[in-house]
């Protein structure tokens, strides 16, 4: 028999998920006629995407121009990436992490996640899956993810898709679906590497006219090598070699410190300039050298040769050498003291050091020094 009657009917939008019946009365002079039917209203959760991605590594030995060579390595920091909003692009570095959240909605409204068989969104990464965040009562969820250099599978260097999925929920007595699966609109993160410039200096307390020694090694932070690259080393500020790493990516040499150099404390670094865009240059740790003066000599003389007589108004010289036991000390004030008969001190000086750490000073007898001087 043909159908007496057909209706359409629309759910209207601010319906709830769930079970509805939908009911039908028929009466004429004769007879009446009643019939239901269940049917199962079920929700599309927010964000959705049904878009195909093709994931890939970049090339990162490409060589670039010097312009395009980041100068400062970046501190591992967190990086926000927000699902919600989807079809974004990062940038983060090898040691940072990804802090990824979003939020799960129904006609805008957010969804109370512990009103949820299901609360748990997963997180996905290059299209396998990460990890699960429980989804709140405000309908956010958070899951962390962070991009260890070692993890060789995923932390490649290049462009990772990330996007969250959600199972959906269902009623536990009919198994019909309250919300359906979703999938949010994809974000990509372009991952960098970093290098570890180690960097040796000995001796770390020095005096002037020692050697110092440079050694160390490049390595990226997954532990690669990075031989034939070269490497600038540094004393005070200034560059003083390039070195080419060896296949271990180690490197060394020498800074002798000058006879007359200046005391105090001197800062001691190497940096690696990178030639390829997804590697950060760097610059080693900064190493403190101390120079200074571990032990002195200081030697007197006299012309006359003590112990000689000398008249008054004859001129005594008073001589010697200030050193570190090996070279000469200049610019240094050295103090002479004249001494009467164990009583009067006269300070003669003082008088400077040249440049192989001699000094001199003559003086003349008084009147008034007869007697036993020492000096």
């Amino acid at each position: 028999y043909a159908p007496a009657a057909n209706i359409t009917f629309a759910f209207p939008i601010d319906d709830p998920a769930g079970p509805h019946n939908i009911s039908a009365y028929y009466q004429n002079n004769l007879f009446s006629a009643y019939a239901f039917h269940d049917v199962y209203a079920v929700a599309m959760p927010e964000p959705f995407s049904s878009s195909e991605i093709s994931l890939g590594m970049l090339d990162y030995t490409k060589p670039v121009s010097k312009e395009e060579i980041p100068r400062d390595l970046p501190l591992a920091e967190t990086i926000d990436v927000n699902l919600k909003l989807g079809l974004d692009n990062y940038t983060a570095f090898w040691t940072d992490t990804l802090q990824v959240h979003g939020t799960m909605t129904h006609q805008g409204q957010p969804i109370d996640g512990t009103t949820l068989n299901n609360d748990q969104m997963e997180i996905w990464w290059d299209g396998a899956w990460y990890g699960n965040a429980t989804i709140q009562s405000d309908g956010t969820y958070t899951l962390n993810i962070y991009l260890n250099p070692m993890d060789y599978s995923r932390m490649w260097l290049g462009d990772h898709l990330v996007y969250s999925n959600y199972t959906g929920e269902y009623d536990q007595e009919t198994g019909y679906p309250i919300y359906l699966p979703a999938t949010s609109a994809p974000s990509y993160v372009e991952l960098h590497g970093k290098v570890e410039l180690y960097l040796d200096v000995n001796p770390q307390t020095a005096t002037p006219g020692s050697t110092l020694s440079y050694t160390g090694t490049l390595t990226l932070l997954n532990s690669t090598v990075l031989s034939g690259e070269d490497v600038v080393v540094y004393f005070n500020g200034t560059s003083f070699d390039t070195l080419t790493t060896g296949v271990s990516g180690q490197f060394g040499t020498t800074y002798p410190l000058g006879a007359g150099h200046p005391f105090g404390l001197f800062p001691a670094n190497a940096s690696w300039t990178s030639s390829y865009p997804l590697i950060a240059s760097n610059v080693s740790e900064t190493i403190w050298i101390t120079v200074s003066l571990s032990t002195t000599y200081l030697s007197i003389n006299s012309t006359p040769a003590p112990y000689t007589v000398v008249h008054t108004l004859e001129p005594i010289t008073i001589w010697g050498q200030l050193t570190n036991g090996t070279h000469g000390l200049s610019g240094y004030d050295i103090d002479v003291f004249w001494r009467f008969e164990n009583l009067t001190v006269v300070n003669l000086g003082p008088v400077t050091t040249n440049a192989s750490g001699y000094y001199e000073l003559t003086y003349y007898a008084e009147v008034f020094d007869e007697g036993i001087i020492d000096y």
